[in-house]
């Protein structure tokens, strides 16, 4: 079975080390990075089956970075850490290319689990969030 690639992307190297220790036990974690000049720099090298997208990050990076991949790599999947968005700027992420989330607690128990479910094809969102997303579509409908 290939080893799956994962960039994860936040201004923190704490942080990035915190969720590279995370998904080691599973995941080949390839690049790291701090920035969003950088972020697309390693896209187009590394080519990342899942972008794991860091809670310190600048909203205007997140969004820019969000397109851009849903533009340029649309193969890959993104899952965004969150601790303050609202629920509509989640549907809105999903909306940019996003597909799934994840509340900074809960990133020791359930990081692997998500990058792994999120790589074969599943969405990670919270329950809470579901019926922000149903009524969207009913919106859009």
């Amino acid at each position: 079975m290939p080893t799956l690639k994962a960039l994860i992307i936040d201004d923190k190297t704490e942080f990035r080390a915190s969720c590279g220790q995370l998904l080691r036990k599973d995941l080949e974690i390839l690049v790291t990075d701090c920035d969003g000049c950088s972020a697309l720099e390693s896209l187009k090298v590394v080519l990342p089956d899942v972008v794991v997208m860091g809670i310190n990050i600048e909203e205007q990076q997140r969004w820019q970075l969000l397109k851009l991949v849903q533009l340029r790599w649309p193969t890959c999947q993104v899952l965004t850490l969150s601790d303050n968005q609202s629920d509509d700027d989640k549907v809105k992420q999903i909306e940019a290319s996003a597909v799934g989330f994840m509340n900074s607690e809960d990133l020791e128990r359930l990081l692997a689990k998500a990058v792994k479910k999120i790589n074969q094809g599943e969405a990670w969102v919270p329950r809470k969030l579901v019926p922000s997303l149903v009524e969207r579509l009913r919106v859009l409908a």
